[in-house]
């Protein structure tokens, strides 16, 4: 298996990292209090850093658990690999969906706060 068919997936998390972050970077610093503003800049890198750690902790367990991964890649089960991590990322996506109905958006203009929903029906 040639090395180069890692480009394209590797290209693509680099546009998508390079696209999310200056937003999740915003919105930590407009939702901390005040007086986390400073750490708020700082949580976007723990929280790569986290989630870097968690994907290599998976691929352990995934390795350990299953013969899916073994170290000839020519016959490895990698679709498994990618039927899980899609399922996850599914689950993943309803959890976002459940918070963001339940987010209230802090008013910074003094304001009362208002839900998503009220948002979207205006």
């Amino acid at each position: 298996m040639s090395a180069l068919w890692l480009v394209l997936p590797i290209a693509l998390a680099g546009a998508a990292e390079a696209l999310y972050f200056p937003g999740q970077v915003r919105l930590f610093y407009e939702k901390f209090p005040k007086a986390l503003k400073n750490s708020s800049t700082g949580m976007v890198a723990v929280l790569t850093a986290l989630g870097l750690k968690l994907s290599t902790a998976f691929l352990s367990v995934i390795r350990h658990v299953t013969i899916w991964l073994p170290d000839d890649l020519n016959s490895s089960r990698l679709e498994k690999v990618y039927w899980v991590i899609a399922i996850l990322a599914t689950i993943n996506f309803g959890i976002y969906l459940v918070c963001a109905k339940f987010y209230k958006y802090k008013s910074t203009n003094g304001t009362e706060n208002v839900s998503v929903d009220e948002i979207a029906a205006s």
